[in-house]
């Protein structure tokens, strides 16, 4: 009896061929084709690692934004609290009250961008960025050009005013991280944010019953959605492979299991041309049955060629020793 779990890799090897998948073995990694996968997958992976680096440094400035508006926000109010209300200072609270109205649209903003699509994200941040200079306009015109003879409201304003000073350097620091993660993800043609990678950094996923595991390349979150995501290296086809099809949905099971957010689809990468997999009913069952039929297969030491195409059995890796290998 099998001791582990059938892994992704594995549901594609059995569906391009189950006599392939069962004379696959450590050897092949000593193969041509192998090494120069196992390479690109490690370009990748470091590409990736840098593209979430990027991502969570955004996200670490995104919150000192919302940390350091909201207490200025907080200081301004409390510093047009303690203002006598008199005529000369009726235009300052005037001002006061529209620059924290401006901040907090400010703040709203931001906090929605944060649960909007990625790719919103820094064009409401410019937005952001506008409020909070209009808001610090107000907030000195109030203080200095109108001076307002209130010694603790211009202490508690001043402090205000360095707070958003503050808020908008880390803004312009976020900006400039999400640019960065921008360029690094069109240059790999990822969109979204990045979960998961498939490297020695984040664990194995194993299906919730035991019977699948495997390291998608990545995991992205796309409109609130997470999706794993297989670059494939070689040749291009019209269409994703059967086999690589199963994989996918192999993934997206994993995803399902070890996330609890079920994907809508997957993506299959080959080079810059992607292809969608929608992860339904049907799939599922079809990889289902896949790992029953593989479970079966090792339980009784047997695994047949499935195909009658000699173009197929050209192209497969194992063909040197393969007993039911087509002319």
């Amino acid at each position: 009896m099998r001791s582990r779990p059938f892994s992704a890799g594995e549901v594609e090897k059995y569906s391009y061929c189950p006599l392939s998948w069962w004379l696959s073995g450590p050897e092949e990694e000593m193969t041509e084709e192998f090494s120069e996968g196992n390479a690109a997958h490690s370009r990748l992976n470091t590409q990736l690692s840098e593209l979430s680096g990027r991502q969570r440094e955004a996200g670490i400035y995104s919150r000192m934004i919302m940390y350091y508006a909201i207490t200025a926000t907080v200081l301004a109010f409390i510093g047009i609290s303690v203002l006598k209300f008199d005529r000369k200072t009726a235009i300052s609270r005037i001002l006061l009250l529209l620059a924290i109205v401006w901040l907090l649209m400010a703040i709203s903003i931001l906090y929605l961008s944060q649960r909007e699509f990625y790719n919103t994200k820094i064009m409401t941040e410019r937005v952001v960025l506008f409020l909070a200079i209009l808001s610090m306009v107000l907030s000195i015109l109030s203080v200095t050009i109108l001076q307002v003879n209130a010694f603790l409201a211009m202490i508690l304003e001043s402090a205000s005013l360095l707070w958003l000073i503050g808020a908008s350097s880390f803004l312009y620091l976020d900006l400039w991280s999400e640019r960065k993660a921008e360029m690094l993800g069109s240059n790999i043609n990822v969109n979204g944010k990045i979960i998961y990678i498939g490297d020695d950094s984040h664990p194995v996923l194993s299906s919730s019953d035991g019977s699948l595991s495997g390291r998608p390349d990545f995991i992205v979150e796309r409109d609130g959605m997470l999706m794993p995501v297989e670059f494939k290296s070689g040749r291009v086809p019209s269409g994703p492979l059967f086999s690589h099809i199963m994989q996918i949905s192999a993934y997206c099971r994993l995803v399902e299991d070890n996330f609890g957010s079920r994907p809508d689809y997957g993506l299959i990468y080959y080079g810059r041309k992607s292809f969608t997999v929608d992860f339904d009913d049907e799939v599922e069952k079809l990889l289902k049955t896949k790992l029953e039929e593989m479970k079966r297969s090792w339980e009784t030491g047997q695994a047949h060629r499935n195909h009658n195409r000699p173009g197929k059995c050209a192209r497969c890796s194992r063909r040197a020793r393969c007993p039911e290998r087509l002319a």
